[in-house]
């Protein structure tokens, strides 16, 4: 299936820009803090570059159709919020993977909540997709209230994951 170009997403006080290299602050920052990374699995950068290659494989990731991937950026002040994505596409059950990180000083404002919903209405909408997952630590209890309140129902647990999934409701044209 062929998926549309990424789209900048203009939201009330947000905007979801696409990832682009000039996004590498952002992304240093978001892979450098203790509390953001610690329930995502990844390593914590260490520079840069680190930060470049990231961007990089992302934007290939987009270019091919296997993910898309926006960051936040608050309207007024312009200021570098955290990202959020959808990866992980199956053609089989038309599902999809989100993620997201955001930091700490924008965390407890409804941030990541509007920039999710706006996500899952893409997906639904434009990506034609029927099911969204996530994938939660258990401990990740900020993540977990998140995802719930974004109507996500928990389908499975794998180790130290909880699986929870959102079907496209059946007014979503």
């Amino acid at each position: 299936m062929k998926y549309p170009e990424i789209e900048t997403l203009e939201l009330d006080r947000l905007v979801l820009k696409p990832i682009e290299l000039n996004d590498v602050d952002l992304i240093y920052a978001l892979r450098t803090d203790a509390q953001v990374i610690k329930y995502t699995g990844v390593q914590m950068m260490t520079d840069l570059e680190q930060a470049k290659a990231f961007i990089v494989n992302r934007q290939k990731d987009m270019a091919s159709g296997t993910a898309y991937y926006w960051c936040i950026y608050e309207r007024t002040s312009k200021k570098a919020l955290g990202t959020v994505c959808l990866w992980q596409f199956s053609e089989g059950d038309l599902s999809c993977h989100i993620g997201y990180e955001l930091l700490p000083l924008a965390q407890g404002k409804g941030i990541m909540y509007a920039a999710c919903l706006a996500v899952v209405k893409y997906a639904f909408k434009d990506l034609q997709r029927q099911l969204i997952k996530a994938e939660i630590q258990t401990g990740n209890t900020r993540s977990i209230r998140l995802i719930e309140r974004l109507k996500f129902k928990k389908s499975n647990r794998e180790g130290a994951y909880l699986i929870y999934e959102f079907k496209r409701p059946s007014d979503t044209v």
